[in-house]
């Protein structure tokens, strides 16, 4: 009893001392740096932060959002007692409902994407171990290396957690550095706006493609993430140069444009975006 009520001490305590350091304004630098020497942690450090979302299988019919609460509430308890005994250089905490989790950045070697992989699944078998229906997802800020710097890389963790949940169904673990226009595209509010856009740089692609062999929406899209590279871009698409010379100029006359401009391939990239994050056909296709 006396362990237990050191340890759930010690918990309450973590989660105030998160509470302070994740704080938009920092109000007391000196007590943070305090709350860090508890729990002898060097928050001068250069770490990395995560938000633990876990989310309940909905296709067993409806949710009691009280009893799920309480669920996870008992599922994090337990799951704060295998991370401290998998790492102990890992804090972890709520904050706002939001589970937290930060490592020290030299944890992940240079390979944050395998590190954060291998915790994902870690987390993973330790809720399936439970019994549970719970799907894990990790969104992931970036590094932190000053006080001022955590609550950045919180924000940055909860964007990633949120675009990937809401855009990316296939995916369980989001960087924010990786998410790129994403991030700002994801709080696109007209998406009328957003509709137009896809029609007039993609439109012409997406209507040539029905019903027919040629996906000249891929053959763009591999061009741009060549960066107009002919000859990378044939390999890519498993076809010969003059083949693709071809298809380009067959892209440029349905566009009205060459894809030798700046300005061009970038509404391009950003059309694409926009198709990947909203799922948008064409404005004229939702017409007919």
């Amino acid at each position: 009893m006396k362990q237990k009520l050191v340890f759930e001490t010690k918990e309450q305590l973590k989660d105030s001392f998160l509470h302070k350091l994740l704080a938009a304004e920092i109000e007391d630098e000196e007590s943070i740096i305090q709350y860090a020497n508890v729990f002898q942690w060097n928050i001068f450090e250069e770490h990395r932060l995560a938000v633990l979302h876990l989310q309940m299988d909905e296709s067993n019919g409806t949710i009691d959002l009280v009893k799920q609460n309480a669920e996870k509430t008992v599922l994090w308890n337990r799951l704060k007692v295998r991370i401290a005994a998998e790492d102990s250089s890992l804090l972890y905490g709520a904050v706002e409902d939001q589970y937290i989790l930060i490592a020290p950045a030299a944890r992940e070697r240079k390979k944050p994407e395998k590190y954060w992989s291998e915790w994902h699944q870690r987390i993973s078998r330790w809720i399936n171990e439970e019994k549970t229906s719970y799907r894990v997802f990790l969104g992931i800020g970036g590094k932190a290396s000053s006080i001022g710097d955590y609550y950045v890389s919180y924000r940055q963790a909860m964007q990633a957690l949120q675009v990937m949940i809401r855009n990316f169904p296939g995916k369980s673990v989001a960087f924010f550095d990786e998410l790129g226009a994403y991030t700002v595209l994801h709080h696109l509010k007209e998406l009328e706006a957003a509709k137009l856009f896809v029609d007039k740089y993609l439109g012409p692609l997406l209507r040539h493609s029905v019903g027919r062999n040629a996906d000249w929406l891929q053959t763009v899209r591999v061009f741009l993430d060549c960066n107009g590279h002919l000859t990378e871009t044939a390999e890519r698409l498993y076809i010969h140069r003059s083949t693709l010379q071809y298809r380009l100029e067959k892209i440029e006359e349905m566009l009205g444009f060459s894809l030798q401009g700046a300005e061009q391939r970038f509404n391009l990239m950003m059309a694409l975006k926009l198709y990947d994050l909203y799922g948008l056909p064409s404005a004229k296709m939702l017409k007919k």
